[in-house]
């Protein structure tokens, strides 16, 4: 993809035309998401526990989504060193390769 905008960067997340196309991308991703959660996520959710990495390239947050509706924790935070104490042990690490949609739309579109 090309840059026909000059390539100025408007913040460390790209440029304009990086930037929309994110924002877009992102925002039907949005409306295509479905309201009920597959309960296929929901079963897998419930087998994850701290010492799990989940790996996904999707980005909407159906995973997140299921993680909570099973009264879990999640984080994109996978550094911790000691990671599986009490107040961790219901908390999963999500690694998300291409991004999230809850990373580029603000909080409510």
């Amino acid at each position: 993809m090309r840059n026909f905008g000059g390539g100025e960067r408007w913040s460390d997340a790209g440029d304009r035309e990086l930037l929309t196309l994110k924002y877009f991308i992102s925002k039907k991703i949005s409306q295509i998401t479905p309201d009920t959660l597959p309960e296929l996520y929901l079963k897998f959710a419930e087998q994850l526990d701290c010492y799990d990495h989940v790996m996904t390239f999707n980005w909407d947050c159906l995973l997140e989504n299921a993680i909570q509706a099973v009264g879990k924790k999640y984080t994109y935070n996978s550094f911790e060193v000691d990671w599986c104490n009490p107040e961790n042990e219901n908390t999963v690490r999500v690694i998300k390769m291409h991004g999230s949609i809850n990373w580029t739309l603000p909080h409510g579109t």
